[in-house]
Formats: C-alpha cells, sequence, structure tokens
C-alpha cells in the first residue's frame, strides 16, 4: 500500500480527478458546484474516496456546508483530528 500524500495534495488530485481538470488548476477558494462543476454524483464518489483512504466519514451536515476546497479541507482536517 502507497502511502498518502500531505492531505492539502490528496484533496486536490481528488477534486481534479472528479471536475476533469489538472490539480494545479484546482485553487483552495474554487467551489466544488459552481467553478468547477462538481455534481452530487461526483461529490458522493470523492466522498467515499476520502473514507476509503483516510479512513474518515463526514456528517451530512458538514457535506452541507462545504462550497470550496478549502472548506472540503478543513471538514477533512477537523474530522481526522476528532478521530485521533
Amino acid at each position: 500500500m502507497n502511502p498518502l500524500p500531505p492531505l492539502h495534495s490528496f484533496l486536490r488530485v481528488l477534486v481534479a480527478d472528479a471536475s476533469g481538470m489538472a490539480p494545479q488548476q484546482v485553487g483552495m477558494h474554487d467551489r466544488l458546484v459552481e467553478d468547477l462543476r462538481i455534481d452530487s454524483l461526483e461529490m458522493a464518489g470523492m466522498l467515499v474516496q476520502i473514507e476509503n483512504d483516510l479512513g474518515i466519514a463526514l456528517d451530512a451536515g458538514t457535506v452541507k456546508s462545504i462550497q470550496t476546497v478549502q472548506q472540503l479541507e478543513t471538514a477533512v482536517a477537523k474530522c481526522m483530528a476528532e478521530r485521533a
């Protein structure tokens, strides 16, 4: 099993894959739906990958409040810290 990259890099690649963009094109303030055109199915896929790779699950209320890449990173980091 390969070690995971730092959280920031992991999420940029994850979001880039979902949006069809290159990771370097994904900005932290990009809005997932409006700017990157990530739909609900792609978001669900990202959440499953986060759960599988990081061992955490974001609750529905948190997911509903996530609008930007930065907010996604903050939510994931908070969940990871709570789990530790």
